[in-house]
Protein backbone atom coordinates (compact mmCIF):
# COMPACT_ATOMS: atom_id res chain seq x y z
CA UNK A 1 0.00 0.00 0.00
CA UNK A 2 1.55 3.42 -1.16
CA UNK A 3 0.79 7.00 0.49
CA UNK A 4 0.94 10.11 -0.69
CA UNK A 5 2.76 13.11 1.06
CA UNK A 6 1.86 16.97 -0.19
CA UNK A 7 4.16 19.49 0.56
CA UNK A 8 4.68 23.26 -1.18
CA UNK A 9 7.22 21.36 -3.54
CA UNK A 10 5.37 18.78 -5.11
CA UNK A 11 4.41 15.10 -3.80
CA UNK A 12 6.59 11.82 -2.42
CA UNK A 13 5.11 8.98 -2.45
CA UNK A 14 5.53 6.59 0.54
CA UNK A 15 5.62 3.08 1.59
CA UNK A 16 2.86 1.97 4.27
CA UNK A 17 6.17 1.90 6.68
CA UNK A 18 6.54 5.93 5.76
CA UNK A 19 9.72 5.77 3.83
CA UNK A 20 10.12 7.44 0.77
CA UNK A 21 10.58 5.53 -2.42
CA UNK A 22 12.96 5.67 -4.80
CA UNK A 23 12.03 8.22 -7.34
CA UNK A 24 9.08 8.78 -6.24
CA UNK A 25 9.05 12.96 -5.76
CA UNK A 26 7.05 14.93 -8.30
CA UNK A 27 7.41 18.55 -8.32
CA UNK A 28 4.79 21.01 -8.27
CA UNK A 29 4.27 21.10 -11.90
CA UNK A 30 4.53 17.42 -12.78
CA UNK A 31 1.59 15.90 -14.23
CA UNK A 32 0.49 12.35 -13.39
CA UNK A 33 -2.76 9.93 -13.28
CA UNK A 34 -3.97 8.09 -10.93
CA UNK A 35 -6.08 5.23 -10.40
CA UNK A 36 -8.54 5.65 -7.57
CA UNK A 37 -10.66 3.04 -6.23
CA UNK A 38 -14.53 4.09 -6.51
CA UNK A 39 -15.29 3.22 -2.72
CA UNK A 40 -12.62 6.17 -1.95
CA UNK A 41 -12.91 8.62 0.50
CA UNK A 42 -13.43 11.78 -1.23
CA UNK A 43 -13.76 15.65 -0.08
CA UNK A 44 -17.62 16.93 -0.37
CA UNK A 45 -17.49 20.09 -2.84
CA UNK A 46 -17.78 23.35 -0.97
CA UNK A 47 -20.52 25.60 -2.75
CA UNK A 48 -18.92 29.04 -3.74
CA UNK A 49 -20.07 32.09 -1.44
CA UNK A 50 -22.74 34.23 -3.12
CA UNK A 51 -21.29 37.09 -4.50
CA UNK A 52 -22.44 40.69 -3.07
CA UNK A 53 -23.93 42.79 -5.30
CA UNK A 54 -22.22 45.94 -6.58
CA UNK A 55 -22.56 48.94 -4.78
CA UNK A 56 -21.59 52.48 -5.72
CA UNK A 57 -18.71 54.76 -3.98
CA UNK A 58 -20.41 56.97 -1.25
CA UNK A 59 -21.33 60.30 -2.44
CA UNK A 60 -21.47 58.46 -6.28
CA UNK A 61 -24.80 58.24 -8.71
CA UNK A 62 -25.04 55.08 -10.78
CA UNK A 63 -24.87 55.70 -14.10
CA UNK A 64 -28.83 54.62 -14.94
CA UNK A 65 -29.83 56.50 -12.40
CA UNK A 66 -28.12 59.69 -14.32
CA UNK A 67 -29.00 58.45 -17.45
CA UNK A 68 -33.36 58.85 -15.42
CA UNK A 69 -32.69 61.72 -13.97
CA UNK A 70 -31.32 63.64 -17.43
CA UNK A 71 -34.69 61.95 -19.51
CA UNK A 72 -37.39 63.42 -16.80
CA UNK A 73 -37.87 66.13 -14.61
CA UNK A 74 -37.40 70.13 -15.07
CA UNK A 75 -34.10 69.99 -15.80
CA UNK A 76 -34.62 67.13 -18.43
CA UNK A 77 -31.88 67.55 -21.69
CA UNK A 78 -33.69 67.80 -24.79
CA UNK A 79 -34.87 64.48 -26.97
CA UNK A 80 -32.57 62.63 -28.86
CA UNK A 81 -32.49 63.09 -32.49
CA UNK A 82 -34.38 60.46 -34.58
CA UNK A 83 -32.00 57.48 -34.67
CA UNK A 84 -30.41 58.16 -31.70
CA UNK A 85 -30.76 57.88 -28.07
CA UNK A 86 -29.09 59.65 -24.94
CA UNK A 87 -26.51 57.09 -23.81
CA UNK A 88 -24.32 59.53 -21.41
CA UNK A 89 -25.90 62.76 -20.17
CA UNK A 90 -23.47 65.41 -19.40
CA UNK A 91 -24.04 68.71 -17.91
CA UNK A 92 -22.69 70.87 -21.06
CA UNK A 93 -23.32 67.98 -23.62
CA UNK A 94 -24.35 64.82 -24.00
CA UNK A 95 -23.47 61.70 -26.10
CA UNK A 96 -25.86 59.86 -28.19
CA UNK A 97 -25.93 56.25 -29.49
CA UNK A 98 -27.12 55.51 -32.76
CA UNK A 99 -30.12 52.93 -32.54
CA UNK A 100 -29.90 49.52 -34.05
CA UNK A 101 -32.82 50.47 -36.48
CA UNK A 102 -31.08 53.04 -38.11
CA UNK A 103 -27.33 51.50 -39.82
CA UNK A 104 -26.96 54.13 -42.00
CA UNK A 105 -26.22 57.14 -39.59
CA UNK A 106 -23.19 57.64 -37.57
CA UNK A 107 -22.52 55.42 -34.62
CA UNK A 108 -21.99 58.66 -31.87
CA UNK A 109 -23.21 61.96 -32.12
CA UNK A 110 -22.36 64.87 -29.47
CA UNK A 111 -24.77 67.42 -28.30
CA UNK A 112 -24.30 70.62 -27.60
CA UNK A 113 -26.86 71.27 -23.78
CA UNK A 114 -26.65 74.84 -24.67
CA UNK A 115 -27.28 75.67 -28.45
CA UNK A 116 -28.38 72.17 -29.63
CA UNK A 117 -25.37 71.50 -32.14
CA UNK A 118 -24.38 68.28 -32.84
CA UNK A 119 -20.82 66.58 -34.25
CA UNK A 120 -19.77 63.42 -35.28
CA UNK A 121 -17.85 60.70 -33.00
CA UNK A 122 -16.25 57.19 -33.94
CA UNK A 123 -16.48 56.35 -30.09
CA UNK A 124 -17.23 57.81 -26.81
CA UNK A 125 -13.50 58.46 -25.85
CA UNK A 126 -13.45 60.81 -29.07
CA UNK A 127 -16.88 61.99 -27.92
CA UNK A 128 -15.84 63.46 -24.32
CA UNK A 129 -13.41 65.03 -26.03
CA UNK A 130 -15.28 67.31 -28.35
CA UNK A 131 -17.49 67.74 -25.78
CA UNK A 132 -14.86 69.61 -23.44
CA UNK A 133 -15.34 72.77 -23.40
CA UNK A 134 -12.27 73.50 -25.00
CA UNK A 135 -13.00 71.40 -27.85
CA UNK A 136 -17.02 72.42 -28.05
CA UNK A 137 -15.79 76.03 -29.81
CA UNK A 138 -14.51 73.94 -32.97
CA UNK A 139 -18.09 73.07 -33.92
CA UNK A 140 -20.59 74.50 -32.22
CA UNK A 141 -21.46 77.61 -33.29
CA UNK A 142 -22.90 79.26 -30.39
CA UNK A 143 -20.14 78.31 -28.20
CA UNK A 144 -16.82 79.73 -30.82
CA UNK A 145 -19.01 83.04 -30.24
CA UNK A 146 -19.57 82.51 -26.78
CA UNK A 147 -15.76 82.18 -26.85
CA UNK A 148 -14.74 85.17 -28.98
CA UNK A 149 -16.81 87.40 -26.47
CA UNK A 150 -14.87 86.40 -23.38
Amino acid sequence: MLKVQAGQQGITLLTSSGRAIEGGAFGAATRFWAIVPADAPRQAAQPKPAKAPRTVAEGRVPAADKLAAALSGDSAHAPALEGYQIRWPKPAFDLLKRLASHPDLQPWLVRCNAHGTTTPAKDTREGDSLGTAARRPEWCPGCKAGAAAK
